[in-house]
């Protein structure tokens, strides 16, 4: 190992042992972006092995870092209200919870009910018992790909209409449902998302989420779904479009055509630098996701500006976001009977 992974170890070390003496009332260690075979899996079991007499309460060692943040300020905000939300995690058919997604060494399995504990949270069995029911999308096989990858197109299979019409009569009981969705790495299910919006299903959760890994998802989805009571309709519907605009339509179609652009012209090293080429992607992108945007009534209306913060095309944040107060039912394709202007992959 080199010294400051070593460093790093005896820090981590360090940390854990002020948790055992009661320094910490909780520790959480993140690990991005890591494998089962990977060396942050085998430290991580070093670790446990060291502090094996401490709960899940007081330490855990998560998969994932950026979620981490959201998921203690959540676990505080229970703290304060003397809650403990209860979370029933609902899979979609198929391998479901042995899913190990991209980035991850553990199965959803193991993890999910790990960032509920780390929320403040239970698990629970039953829908009915559940102050949050997470629904996930996973991929039907196990198997991962990005959300750029040619098998996410806007076609959902049979599997999922009968999950997404269950969830709708759910929704339909006013039931606070949460969805992560994690059937690819870095952005949104194009099928999926396509069919719950057709069927006015989207605008009926309390939270969406479908960016970077699938553990940074899902804690997200968990937070938000938890705090969702608190937070009245509009803001939940603000929050819900910027994911949408940012995780369904501009990572799974707009940076997938951009990126396709820029390598058929041997110009892809725009991708990790746009440099002169930003005001021509960003054009572009802008196009792209408006013509999504108009297909649904959640985001019929929405008016929004792109910028790339770190000048390269993998992040986006969307900004100036408003939406237009009329009645966006009589606006969007999907509520004048029309069939969606999406884009069509070949590649």
């Amino acid at each position: 190992p080199t010294q400051r992974s070593s460093d790093l170890a005896i820090i981590n070390h360090q940390l854990a042992m002020l948790t055992r003496v009661g320094r910490f009332e909780y520790f959480a260690i993140g690990k991005d972006d890591n494998a089962p075979l990977s060396h942050t899996h085998m430290e991580a079991r070093k670790i446990i092995l060291n502090n094996g007499y401490l709960s899940d309460e007081s330490f855990q060692i998560l998969p994932g870092v950026d979620q981490l943040g959201l998921l203690l300020l959540t676990r505080a905000a229970n703290a304060l209200s003397r809650k403990s939300p209860t979370v029933y995690p609902m899979y979609v058919e198929g391998v479901g919870p042995k899913t190990i997604p991209q980035y991850s060494d553990l199965p959803l399995g193991k993890s999910v009910p790990e960032q509920v504990i780390a929320a403040g949270g239970k698990i629970v069995y039953s829908p009915d018992a559940a102050d949050v029911v997470l629904a996930i999308n996973t991929p039907a096989d196990g198997t991962m790909y990005d959300s750029t990858n040619l098998s996410n197109s806007y076609y959902a299979s049979p599997a999922n209409k009968r999950y997404i019409v269950n969830l709708g009569k759910m929704l339909e009981r006013g039931v606070n449902i949460s969805l992560a969705d994690v059937a690819f790495s870095n952005g949104g299910d194009n099928g999926f998302m396509n069919e719950m919006s057709l069927r006015g299903f989207t605008e009926k959760l309390s939270a969406y989420n479908g960016w970077n890994t699938a553990d940074n998802t899902v804690g997200f989805a968990i937070a938000q779904g938890m705090l969702a009571p608190q937070i009245a309709k509009d803001k939940q519907l603000m929050l819900m479009r910027e994911r949408i605009l940012d995780d369904w339509y501009y990572q799974s179609n707009a940076r997938r055509i951009i990126t396709d652009e820029l390598e058929k012209n041997r110009k892809e090293a725009y991708k990790y630098a746009l440099n002169e080429m930003m005001p021509k992607i960003k054009k572009q992108a802008m196009y792209i996701i408006s013509r999504l945007a108009v297909n649904y009534d959640i985001t019929a209306g929405t008016k929004f500006d792109v910028v790339f913060p770190w000048n390269r095309l993998f992040e986006v944040d969307i900004v100036k976001m408003q939406q237009d107060k009329g009645n966006l039912r009589f606006r969007s394709r999907s509520a004048q009977g029309l069939l969606p202007d999406v884009p069509v992959y070949t590649k």
